[in-house]
């Protein structure tokens, strides 16, 4: 294309800072909305309550959040949530072990606080601390 005073170039660059700026936004509101789900406030609510099939919902909330942070991690946009999952293995930038971690999040015992406890400690071992790692502030 001709471009004699690098017009459309300039243009693109602001474009391609735009992203990069609210891919990092995304990124972080997806890590506040995390940490918010796995809070001991949070949590306690549905403890007393004995609701351990609210807090696996939740995690699985907060997981899903971490699915779609790898994705900003990685400089891209975050596909639909009924794919997300599935895209997300083929990301250049994952966890040590990702499909095996995925597949251990998933298998869950709803009724049980146990296995709660189980499925958060990878969760946050393994994604959260990925993020954590790897994310420019």
């Amino acid at each position: 294309m001709y471009d004699p005073n690098d017009s459309y170039k300039n243009e693109l660059e602001k474009i391609k800072g735009f992203a990069e700026e609210e891919l990092k936004n995304n990124l972080n509101n997806s890590l506040g909305y995390i940490y918010y789900l796995i809070s001991d406030y949070k949590k306690d609510r549905w403890y007393r309550r004995e609701a351990f099939i609210q807090l696996h919902e939740n995690l699985n909330t907060a997981i899903r959040a971490g699915v779609r942070a790898l994705f900003y991690l990685n400089g891209f946009y975050a596909p639909a949530e009924d794919r997300a999952l599935y895209y997300s293995h083929s990301l250049p930038r994952l966890p040590e072990n990702y499909a095996e971690v995925i597949s251990q999040l998933f298998t869950q015992k709803a009724d049980s606080e146990e296995d709660y406890l189980r499925r958060e400690k990878i969760f946050v071992d393994n994604i959260v601390s990925f993020i954590e790692k790897n994310r420019k502030n």
